[in-house]
């Protein structure tokens, strides 16, 4: 017998095996029980192996009964008991297919008539199914009465442990027959073993800061059925005491500071409690259970006596659970801007369980075989009795007997999809869209498959495929089919890896440290698992798999399998990315292929050499009928067609070509970055030079000599004031941050192509659009239309509508790449990395601007007397905060209105402002004066709507005469 510690060299397959099925996976499977006639062994394999298969054959060709223990229905159903019976070489075979408990013919005749049942987790059998007279028919007891002829089993994981359980908890019952008879094997297979090392845990939100009131979980909707149900009043009382319990209460409030730190993904975002409530169920607490479990189902049949709904029955499950563990972990998480803390019970009883099966049956079975492409770092000798390790096998040379990975490729992108910023999958959709169209097209529906992050964004996806005009079926990570299970398309669509939030395990894992690498590992597990989906097994198809989104690191790391492998992580720190680096024995088992592709171009031509299109006739291009229903399409008109892409453009090259609007004079910010002046000579490129190199800092102005203008700047920032509140600050900050998310995602939808720069300040950033030079006005036109329909709330460059001689310098935007002298930072455009970037310029010189505006009157008395008395959604404006650039444009329109309707007085018109939180006597008093001092007609209906939409609700207003006067 080897030591615990040996690793087993892969073994050469002979090339003849005395079976009639020859092929080498058959062969492998002979080798391999051959070699190891008894003990315990982690077989590793490459993906698509076939070693399920052929080692259920192998056991079917030598009549040595097995089991097969699965994490999936598909994987018993297709693998086992269809798959392997076919590859043996014999002619009849009786694999025995324990199924859940919902197959239990007096189960189905309950679900038939209360449908609702099929949607619990758990039904039970009866105690003693020999008496039932479906006992010779039922899927369910097949086990009791053929276990003498079968040649193996099949189950999943899941039932294996309710059998346990019910064994455990009440003696000489159905469960603990099935138990022996299952115990009389040859070979136990326990496949796609890495599923058990992340363990059962059922979790409910007990406090959600996104709910404007009850913030807490309120449990008062159970309060009806209290009298009728005495087992869930018990477990509904004893969860609400457990909330309202101190160390809960504060442990709820430390974990939801962690979670609002900027830096959460640094903390463990959990704390584990001890459980006083957990023996309410005295010394049988099982017995209890069942009890619990029993009203459910009678609640279930009756629940909407009750008023509830079938997720408020299921939530009486989650609340059992939790309240029978003897520990509760307080878990938080962060969903869109919301932070949600969960109640968590980590369900050990599932590990327990399996342990204490894996242990009896080793005395047994001849052999214990765990199996997985995917063997991780997890302690799997904690399964054994003495925590003896057992063996590292492969499966055949490589793992990998059909050479599998050599006909695969795996093409990574340049950039990665991820859930937010500017390259997340939903701001990054249209181009997705434009991607998947482009491979359908060129490779057929039927050899592709389509996969994302999760179910939700699956179906979504699917939604814009259809209205994209080519609809496809999109599957997601850890779907049934994407384990183990066979398929016939032979090439993956991937956006994205199976990528999941930075405290997905914290709730099971001691450390952060720990927790961070069970996520990473599940993501490289569940993206190779779905990626080999496309393989083929006989190793003769070429596949592809295009890496949407997925950088070649992240690939590499997600192929990297053998003996030995662990997870390494560097933190990000110092402007550096995380690094993970994955060790393993890489000669151990094979990997594909993975080439880098710096654009979608070269995807397809790295492609076409692999596999050959089945179509060559596509054309590919943008395809703007996408967006052809935004409102901003009738402004910018065939504005996809013209658009140039500067390729190779420096530093110097983007201030020079396409940022500098005249070259006579610049404005130079002074050396404690307080304010700007002008220095009226010329630009020169040694200029340009000291203001990248950080000599000098300068702006340019939006006009030059002739009217004209070449760039559009949409200001961000978060700059903070001498009296702001740290809350102030901090509230500026999310705005900012919100104001840049909703500008570039509507910049993302309309495939216009920009770059974001951080200015120097805290949270503060400039978005670029490049226009080829036009009139200033229609640049004021596009970029405030674009504003418009984004919702932008800030400023918006150039600021003028017009160009005169009173106004020839237009506003000043500092230049990119500066130094900023106040905080003693370099700007940066995000992106930019090396010495060059590529850039887009728009020409939108056909724009038209709707001749709407009147010559104005100076005259003595500019009253407009279309309309009667202050409007409504001026009155409206004053009870709100008037903040940003819609909200100062809002303060002119207010002046103008009430001064035109008779409140001359100056005093009375400053007033007016004194409920703003940024309320200053003297600025208002300043400000009144300019506004009233120069043309003061009001403001009409379409200028209100253009300038300041936020503050307008035309829709509800019946104010008709404002509607009218345009």
């Amino acid at each position: 017998m080897m030591s615990s510690t040996t690793r087993t060299s892969p073994f050469q397959t002979p090339l003849v095996v005395p079976r009639t099925n020859q092929d080498k996976r058959i062969a492998t499977a002979y080798n391999l029980l051959n070699a190891y006639q008894e003990g315990s062994y982690l077989v590793h394999k490459t993906t698509r192996a076939g070693c399920t298969t052929a080692l259920v054959a192998e056991s079917l060709n030598r009549e040595e009964r097995f089991l097969v223990v699965v994490p999936t229905n598909k994987i018993a159903d297709k693998t086992v008991t269809e798959d392997s019976i076919k590859y043996s070489d014999r002619d009849t075979c009786n694999v025995i297919r324990i199924p859940s408990n919902h197959a239990c013919l007096k189960n189905q005749e309950l679900c038939e008539q209360y449908p609702d049942l099929n949607k619990l987790p758990i039904l039970p059998v009866a105690e003693s199914c020999p008496e039932c007279e479906n006992y010779y028919s039922c899927p369910v007891t097949q086990i009791l009465h053929e276990h003498m002829s079968c040649d193996g089993i099949a189950l999943t994981y899941q039932k294996l442990v309710a059998l346990m359980m019910a064994s455990s908890s009440r003696p000489n019952t159905t469960a603990e027959q099935v138990l022996r008879n299952i115990f009389r094997i040859h070979n136990a297979v326990f496949d796609e073993v890495h599923e058990i090392q992340y363990g059962r845990s059922t979790g409910m939100t007990i406090y959600n800061d996104s709910r404007k009131e009850g913030k807490w979980l309120d449990t008062a909707r159970y309060l009806p059925l209290m009298e009728d149900f005495e087992h869930i009043r018990k477990t509904v009382v004893a969860f609400g005491m457990l909330m309202g319990e101190a160390d809960v209460q504060n442990a709820v409030m430390q974990t939801y500071n962690n979670a609002a730190d900027d830096n959460y993904y640094r903390h463990k975002l959990s704390k584990t409690l001890k459980n006083c409530y957990c023996d309410m169920g005295g010394e049988n607490s099982t017995k209890f259970i069942m009890a619990v479990y029993s009203d459910i189902i009678k609640l279930t049949i009756t629940r909407k006596d009750y008023d509830l709904s079938m997720l408020d029955v299921l939530d009486l499950y989650k609340v059992m659970n939790i309240v029978m563990s003897e520990q509760v972990v307080i878990h938080g998480i962060r969903d869109r801007g919301a932070i949600k803390i969960m109640m968590v019970a980590v369900d050990r009883l599932f590990t327990d369980m399996l342990r204490s099966f894996i242990m009896s049956i080793q005395n047994k079975a001849k052999r214990t075989l765990l199996t997985s492409a995917t063997i991780c770092s997890h302690d799997y000798d904690q399964y054994f009795m003495g925590k003896a390790r057992p063996h590292d096998i492969t499966f055949g040379t490589g793992g990998d007997p059909m050479e599998t990975n050599s006909k695969m490729l795996i093409l990574a992108d340049s950039k990665k999809y991820g859930s937010i910023g500017r390259n997340s999958r939903y701001n990054k959709k249209h181009e997705i869209l434009d991607r998947i169209s482009t491979l359908l097209a060129l490779y057929g529906d039927e050899d592709c498959t389509i996969i994302t992050l999760s179910i939700a964004e699956a179906m979504e996806l699917m939604k814009e495929l259809e209205a994209f005009g080519h609809p496809h079926e999109v599957t997601y990570y850890k779907a049934p089919e994407m384990m183990g299970v066979s398929s016939d398309a032979r090439v993956m669509i991937a956006v994205g890896v199976a990528d999941k939030p930075s405290n997905s395990f914290d709730a099971i894992c001691k450390t952060k440290e720990e927790s961070l690498i069970l996520r990473e590992e599940a993501m490289h597990c569940d993206t190779w698992q779905a990626w080999s989906r496309v393989k083929d097994p006989a190793g003769k198809v070429p596949s592809l798999v295009f890496a949407l989104g997925c950088s070649a690191e992240q690939c590499a790391n997600v192929v990297t399998w053998g003996f030995g492998r662990t997870v390494e992580i560097r933190p990000s720190k110092n402007g550096q990315k995380k690094k993970v680096k994955v060790v393993a024995d890489r000669n151990a088992i094979t990997f594909p292929k993975i080439i880098l592709c710096r654009s979608f171009e070269k995807m397809l031509e790295t492609a076409k050499k692999h596999k050959p299109f089945k179509k060559s006739s596509v054309t590919l291009k943008l395809n703007p009928e996408s967006c052809q229903k935004a409102p901003i399409n009738y402004i910018i008109g065939g504005l996809w067609q013209k658009v140039g892409l500067v390729l190779d453009c420096s530093k110097s090259e983007l201030i020079k070509n396409h940022l500098i609007n005249r070259f006579d004079t610049f404005a130079e910010q002074n050396v404690n970055g307080t304010q700007y002046f002008r220095v009226a000579v010329p630009i020169t490129d040694k200029i340009i030079e000291n203001h990248i190199a950080g000599k000098i800092t300068i702006g340019a102005y939006s006009t030059s000599k002739e009217g004209t203008c070449k760039w559009i700047c949409f200001d961000v920032d978060a700059h903070r004031k001498k009296d702001d509140t740290e809350e102030d600050v901090i509230q500026k900050e999310i705005k900012a941050e919100d104001d840049l998310q909703n500008l570039t995602s509507f910049l993302d939808r309309m495939q216009l192509k920009y770059l974001v720069e951080s200015s120097g300040s805290p949270h503060s950033y400039h978005v670029w659009l490049f226009i080829k030079e036009v009139e200033v006005e229609k640049a004021y036109y596009f970029a405030n239309a674009i504003a418009k329909e984004a919702g932008f709330d800030g400023e918006v460059n150039p600021k003028q509508r017009t160009w005169n001689r009173n106004n020839q310098y237009g506003n000043l935007v500092k230049l990119p790449f500066a130094l900023h002298r106040k905080h003693n930072v370099f700007s940066s455009i995000h992106g930019w990395e090396g010495e060059t970037m590529d850039i887009a310029v728009y020409d939108i010189s056909d724009i038209e601007i709707p001749k709407t505006r009147k010559n104005r009157s100076r005259s003595v008395k500019p009253v407009n007397v279309k309309l009667n008395g202050v409007r409504p959604c001026i009155l409206a404006a004053l009870e709100k905060d008037l903040s940003g650039d819609q909200g100062n444009k809002m303060r002119v329109a207010i002046v103008r209105e009430f001064y035109n309707f008779g409140m001359t007085d100056r005093e009375q018109l400053i007033d007016l402002f004194k409920g703003q939180a940024d309320f200053d006597h003297g600025k208002t008093e300043y400000h009144v004066t300019k506004i009233i001092e120069r043309e003061f007609n009001v403001w009409p209906r379409e200028t209100l709507l253009e300038r300041c939409p936020k503050y307008m609700n035309c829709e509800n207003c019946d104010r008709f005469d404002c509607k009218e006067a345009q």
